[in-house]
């Protein structure tokens, strides 16, 4: 008996640092590459969340979603009468398996992920004159596959409730058509042209956030 009370004392410290559950948030860089790079010179900034569940006695494996928001270009165009301002925006959504040390202290940690991307381009007519806003019109919008992998680092922040988190993960995605600034013209009075590209969107993308674990 005694040996058994011994051996539970012992599994306490376990269980008390070694998390079930964890929900993250952060900001990001998305940097396309590939023919993504080759078709437009802007890269992304956004912010997004994610929850994730250990399914494992040793609370190393954790299943978890990841949703994110990029901008990832803006542009302006003008005729002299009318300016065009078009925004690109992302959004991306992965299903998440990582791997995770139950140990103390700095944690590494690798992740699988697969999902997919929605790409839209927003565009808005203004009267150069009398400074209003004519149009807002989604010019295009695409959705692509999206699947790839991480590596991070897990920094505790005082205590077993927060942690700092950074990753760096290589997404490879699939084709999907889009539009980029510099495909976007005005034509004559209050028209807009936009010719779309189509291209894998392959990207590396950079996560700085803090999760919070119970």
């Amino acid at each position: 008996m005694k040996r058994l009370i011994f051996l539970v004392l012992l599994s306490l410290p376990l269980q008390v640092t070694a998390q079930k559950s964890m929900a993250n948030i952060w900001v990001e860089g998305a940097i396309p590459i590939g023919d993504f790079r080759q078709n437009t010179d802007a890269f992304g900034l956004g912010m997004g969340l994610g929850a994730y569940f250990s399914f494992d006695a040793k609370r190393m494996f954790f299943l978890g979603a990841d949703l994110s928001y990029d901008i990832y270009g803006k542009s302006f165009d003008s005729d002299g009468f009318y300016e065009i301002i078009t925004n690109n925006n992302m959004l991306q959504f992965h299903g998440v398996l990582r791997i995770m040390p139950a140990n103390d202290g700095i944690k590494p940690f690798v992740e699988g992920l697969y999902g997919f991307k929605y790409l839209y381009t927003i565009s808005k007519l203004k009267d150069n004159i009398l400074l209003d806003p004519i149009a807002l019109n989604t010019e295009f919008h695409d959705i692509a596959l999206s699947y790839g992998g991480s590596i991070g680092v897990h920094i505790p922040l005082g205590g077993d409730v927060a942690a700092l988190d950074l990753r760096i993960q290589y997404l490879i995605g699939g084709k999907a058509d889009y539009v980029d600034g510099k495909t976007i013209r005005t034509v004559g009075i209050d028209e807009a042209i936009a010719n779309p590209i189509r291209s894998e969107t392959d990207m590396v993308v950079i996560k700085l956030g803090v999760t919070f674990g119970w």
